[in-house]
């Protein structure tokens, strides 16, 4: 007899309901000819679903910066403050214009990933734009030419260059850009506003659109970037590895993690309550098994139990705060010492082992990683108390 049991929450279902919310709100304000109230309607709205949404979300790509929005700026923490830790992109109407004037193509947008795995453009407002859908994958290169770029997708999808057609925003800056497509022969798809819904046309089929191209806002290229990853994944095309490596590469760099780190620093605090547990004292664990097991050479970071008893993110560090959180499901008299032992150490090894670049995949565990991890005389015990957590 088949025992009932609890879904799986899929939290992509929740964020259905932010943009849809969004949309609505937005609509109300079509062809009314006010695009600054159309958005304002639409990140009310979007703000309010998101609060009720369980998650730990700080936003990447905001209102803020651009458009001095008073809500979903960036740097701001929504959700309710549990699990998972994530990254947020929004962008609650894409296509303020085309809604305010009553035309169709706008989009209410957001995107998640795992906490500081997303890419901050920081300070930077536009950014060059180049996209194809899956089956152009690999045949253009953002630093090539226009012609170069059209002639290779010609090549990939077998068609003539002069039956591609070429997304671009219709902006002044582009008319250098439009002659040269011109004069490859190439159509030219002009848009007034909304370059998300452009990009990810060149990946639907029968849409006419092969590739976007251009200057556009910064926000919107990193939500066309994950739309175009999140349909290669459903198309089941591959990601090809020398983009997804250079991307990886440039994001890692020392100089764009540096930065990562202080924009972290400064969009929101560490909250740190305090090392000193009802039964364990963080700072003391730390203590002893820097001598154990590394000599004392690791400099202690700020060690702090959880605001709550978290079982799905029983304990991490934060690199851009130097800081050990432990879950609280930890602090109580059941939990033995080694299971205490061994959630620190493991945090520890993430303090000496940093994440590290192999191809285009981050390396959490690598494999130094994993071979001082077994030198903890408990683990196989630890790590089956854990699975009864």
């Amino acid at each position: 007899m088949l025992q009932p049991y609890r879904p799986d929450r899929n939290i992509a279902l929740e964020l259905i309901r932010v943009t849809e919310a969004a949309a609505i709100a937005a609509a109300r304000w079509s062809g009314r000819g006010d695009k600054n109230a159309a958005d304002g309607a639409a990140v009310d709205a979007m703000r309010f679903v998101l609060g009720a949404v369980e998650m730990d979300g700080i936003v990447v790509i905001g209102e803020g910066e651009k458009d001095d929005a008073p809500m979903l700026y960036n740097g701001e923490r929504i959700g309710d403050g549990r699990p998972p830790l994530v990254d947020i992109a929004v962008d609650p109407v894409d296509g303020t214009t085309l809604t305010a004037m009553g035309r169709n193509g706008a989009l209410s947008v957001i995107a998640l990933s795992e906490r500081g795995s997303m890419f901050n453009p920081g300070p930077c407002v536009y950014m060059n734009k180049i996209a194809v859908g899956p089956r152009g994958r690999g045949s253009v290169d953002i630093n090539a030419s226009v012609t170069d770029n059209l002639s290779e997708l010609s090549k990939r999808l077998k068609i003539p260059i002069a039956e591609l057609g070429v997304v671009i925003l219709d902006r002044p800056r582009h008319e250098t850009l439009l002659a040269e497509v011109r004069e490859t022969g190439a159509r030219v798809l002009s848009i007034s506003d909304g370059d998300v819904a452009g990009a990810i046309a060149t990946g639907w089929p029968n849409s006419g659109a092969d590739i976007l191209i251009g200057v556009g806002g910064t926000p919107e290229g990193v939500i066309a970037a994950i739309a175009h990853i999140l349909l290669a994944k459903i198309y089941r095309k591959p990601i090809q590895s020398l983009h997804s490596t250079r991307y990886r590469r440039y994001v890692s760099s020392h100089d764009m993690s540096a930065r990562a780190q202080l924009v972290r620093q400064m969009r929101g605090r560490k909250r740190i309550d305090s090392a000193r547990g009802q039964v364990y004292d963080l700072d003391q664990v730390f203590e002893e098994l820097n001598r154990r097991f590394f000599y004392g050479l690791l400099a202690r970071p700020r060690m702090t139990w959880s605001r709550s008893y978290a079982r799905h993110s029983l304990a991490h560090y934060d690199p851009a705060h130097n800081a050990i959180v432990v879950s609280r499901v930890f602090d109580q008299q059941l939990v033995p010492g080694y299971a205490v032992e061994y959630i620190v150490y493991h945090e520890m090894l993430h303090l000496k082992h940093p994440v590290k670049l192999r191809g285009s995949r981050r390396c959490v565990h690598g494999p130094e990683f994993q071979a001082e991890e077994k030198l903890f005389p408990e683990l196989e015990k630890a790590r089956a108390f854990l699975k009864m957590l």
